[in-house]
């Protein structure tokens, strides 16, 4: 047994800087990990968690035996208890880290022209590997597009000017936000920005709202809760074919997208975007039902993005 509440507060502090170095230890280990892009970035999730397990049991082991004071649980019982706390805090730096640190594009699935697809494999690739949460509560997907159906958009991969610029008919992304309280990520696979991009980044290089535009250019979003996407979208690919049936660019090698329904083609009802479908007021007390719950998201103008994005919240 432990003798003085001053001796056990001692020990008490010299337990807690232990596992302390183990932590830092282990982020440091991972994130190194993480930035080589050695594996695909499901096994790093599972190398990783195999090494919060190795740091977590080397802190237990090194908790004395006098470290528990009279009148406490067992041992083994507060053994455990300390096992669980560790446990969610080194998970949780594994989800933090994995999901701002920068990776390869090249891990995800990418068929070029297809960007709506894209997407919904990104959401799901991101759900599996623990970068998001396991149903996509965090995850947005975002299509950009207007009446015209032509958005300029500058560092994509696609476009053969330096600076980068393309005028797309329309273009996917994913937003997700941060479940800590930092910044919203982006994740474009056709951008040649860091993959994923803070929100702010994104919009500065990619939309860039400075640089002025006449209006058939100005871009709207359709701002739609993955959840629902997952459920409601749906895909033939009819409107990359010609009048004669032949494809305009060659599809992506897996089956189309069905909703659960058995809806089999509504992606024109997400691109299609419009001026007067647009939103006015951003708050999210007034549109958080419309953005979590309906099949369609909202729609808000370009210089609303950031101002939405910074009021979200997972519900």
């Amino acid at each position: 047994m432990y003798g003085s509440g001053r001796e056990f507060t001692e020990m008490r502090v010299r337990v807690a800087f232990v596992f302390q170095l183990c932590v830092k230890q282990y982020v440091s280990l991972q994130n190194t990990f993480i930035k080589s892009n050695t594996l695909a970035h499901s096994e790093a999730i599972a190398y990783q968690r195999g090494m919060a397990m190795t740091v977590l049991s080397i802190s237990i082991i090194l908790l004395p035996d006098e470290a528990i004071p009279d009148g406490s649980d067992d041992k083994e019982d507060r053994k455990g208890r300390w096992w669980r706390v560790g446990e969610k805090l080194l998970f949780g730096v594994v989800k933090r880290t994995t999901s701002t640190s920068a990776m390869d594009a090249s891990h995800f699935h990418h068929t070029p022209y297809y960007c709506e697809e894209n997407v919904y494999l990104l959401c799901k690739k991101l759900c599996n590997d623990g970068i998001a949460n396991a149903e996509g509560s965090d995850l947005f997907v975002v299509f950009i597009s207007n009446e015209k159906k032509q958005i300029p958009l500058w560092n994509q991969k696609a476009s053969k000017r330096a600076d980068g610029v393309i005028l797309w008919d329309y273009h996917v992304i994913c937003i997700q936000i941060n479940q800590g309280g930092g910044p919203a990520q982006v994740w474009d696979l056709d951008s040649s920005l860091p993959f994923p991009s803070p929100l702010a980044s994104y919009v500065s290089e990619t939309i860039r709202p400075s640089f002025q535009l006449f209006s058939d250019y100005n871009r709207l979003f359709r701002i739609v809760h993955a959840p629902v996407f997952f459920r409601c979208f749906a895909s033939d690919r009819r409107h990359m074919k010609d009048s004669h049936g032949n494809w305009i660019e060659e599809p992506p090698p897996h089956e189309p997208i069905v909703a659960e329904d058995g809806t089999v083609h509504n992606l024109n009802e997400y691109m299609n975007l419009s001026v007067s479908d647009a939103i006015a007021d951003t708050s999210i007390s007034s549109i958080k039902d419309a953005i979590f719950t309906q099949k369609h998201g909202v729609v808000i103008k370009e210089n609303q993005l950031e101002e939405l994005f910074s009021q979200i919240s997972l519900q």
